[in-house]
């Protein structure tokens, strides 16, 4: 039974990694936060994302793949290598 939800855990991600609009839910599992952790960046305007309707958000894979990126920290030792 382990083994058969394992798999079924790694078919769920190959199946996140393929779409291009993701749910707040799956969202949250991409950016490996919790969904209280999201609506807050959403809420003060952090995360980009849309609101089309009836007040789902969804989020652009590639737009919030961008943002995890943007804040990327440099190793010191790195940095002076490259002065």
């Amino acid at each position: 039974e382990n083994e058969i939800l394992k798999a079924l855990a790694e078919i769920k991600s190959l199946l996140l990694s393929n779409k291009k609009v993701l749910t707040t839910e799956e969202a949250a599992v991409f950016l490996g936060m919790s969904k209280s952790k999201l609506y807050k960046l959403t809420a003060s305007r952090v995360i980009p994302h849309s609101k089309p309707t009836n007040g789902l958000l969804f989020f652009d894979r590639d737009e919030i793949s961008r943002w995890a990126l943007d804040a990327k920290v440099i190793d010191p030792k790195e940095e002076a290598k490259n002065i």
